[in-house]
């Protein structure tokens, strides 16, 4: 409450790639908002609470205009940004290439996917304290029924032409005329690949949907965080999988302490075996090779379970004239030029503008202080002082001059 924790993306050593994004979540191609986990918004609350920001300002910019807004994926931040557009009586075409929900619906079964509740414009209050994926898939179900949201279904955005005002959204299914574009895909869709030998065999996942698939199978899951922990529980605690965990580092550091608990009775149960301070070098048909301590480890495996995150979908984004900026501990939100121009400051929030105003009132106040006290200076020296006497004196002339 007193600004001691902020918020950032990324660390010094490693950075993170994200979409360049303005005040109002416009990317460096004019008209292209990105809104939600692909522009680095994980959280339910803020990725929904983003697409209801972009959506205000869309909505001022179209204001009175009969245009359609095409929004692509129909996760958390796609269906708050349909919402908000349809509030304000702004057309839309809200498009999903899976399924409603984003990257909520290839959560583990039971997971709790939200703490907080939101506001949604024409439903209310969303949400409550602590709330399943089923629970959240079947409340946005209830959203789209009551206010009467459209998904387009199965439709897959290919490329983005034209240019603010008039682009062409190409799709599986033809082209569609849009004023603005809202991408709001997450980052789910490309999960983030071990780059081992034998990854592409038909053993390897990278989402546990169904535990008591996997009775009396031998599998590894890989990861360290929370979706990685709540698949190892899920598949000891509902079903008969004989349990591994690998992780690169020598203890959980990313994980909600619920998970690190039950995670830690399963291991002390010998319900699971964790393989800390681990790395995956090959999967193979029947076993999995790896680097454990620094030492090579054969492991009897049936399946693995990749739960390492996912990865930016950097070439769809190049694709569409999106740039990155690679963040290193820095704060969303700074104000920074996006392919060398820097944004317009009437695309910024509110209090932005306000906050620039008020720094170009002082910088202009400063100026003028700094040019009346050069002014008033010079005045004393030349009126007061024997300034214009002296100046034009020979040096050996200035030496007798009192």
């Amino acid at each position: 409450p007193v600004g001691a924790i902020r918020l950032v993306f990324g660390h010094a050593e490693r950075g993170i790639d994200l979409p360049e994004v303005d005040g109002s979540f416009e990317s460096s191609r004019p008209g292209v908002h990105v809104v939600g986990e692909l522009g680095g918004m994980g959280l339910i609350k803020n990725a929904v609470t983003q697409g209801l920001q972009a959506a205000e300002r869309i909505a001022e910019q179209l204001r009175g205009e009969d245009r359609l807004v095409a929004i692509v994926g129909a996760g958390p931040a796609g269906l708050a940004t349909a919402l908000g557009l349809k509030a304000r009586g702004v057309g839309h075409r809200l498009l999903e290439q899976d399924t409603v929900g984003g990257s909520v619906a290839h959560y583990p079964r039971r997971k709790v996917a939200m703490t907080e509740t939101v506001d949604l414009p024409g439903y209310g209050r969303f949400g409550k304290s602590s709330i399943t994926k089923e629970e959240l898939l079947e409340g946005w179900s209830r959203v789209i029924r009551k206010t009467g949201l459209v998904v387009e279904s199965g439709v897959k955005v290919e490329g983005i032409d034209g240019q603010d005002g008039a682009f062409a959204v190409r799709t599986n299914k033809g082209s569609l005329d849009a004023a603005k574009v809202v991408l709001a895909t997450g980052r789910r869709g490309t999960p983030r690949k071990l780059g081992v030998p034998g990854e592409d065999s038909e053993k390897v996942l990278y989402g546990l949907r169904e535990p008591e698939q996997f009775d009396g199978a031998r599998v590894l899951v890989v990861g360290g965080g929370d979706s990685a922990l709540e698949a190892a529980i899920q598949l000891a605690s509902e079903s008969s999988a004989a349990v591994a965990l690998s992780y690169r580092q020598p203890e959980l550091g990313r994980c909600r302490e619920q998970n690190r608990r039950r995670f830690g009775e399963l291991v002390a149960s010998r319900k699971v075996k964790a393989l800390m301070s681990s790395q995956v070098r090959e999967i193979r048909p029947r076993e999995v090779a790896l680097e454990v301590g620094g030492r090579p480890e054969r492991l009897e495996n049936d399946f693995v379970i990749v739960n390492i995150g996912g990865e930016l979908p950097t070439e769809f984004l190049q694709k569409v004239g999106v740039s990155l900026r690679r963040y290193h501990g820095e704060a969303p939100g700074v104000p920074r030029k996006i392919s060398g121009v820097r944004a317009d400051p009437a695309k910024l929030a509110p209090a932005e503008r306000a906050l620039r105003r008020r720094l170009v009132a002082l910088r202009v106040l400063f100026a003028v202080a700094g040019v009346g006290v050069l002014a008033y200076l010079t005045w004393k020296a030349f009126v007061f002082w024997p300034g214009l006497a002296y100046y034009p004196l020979p040096r050996a002339a200035r030496l007798r001059s009192p």
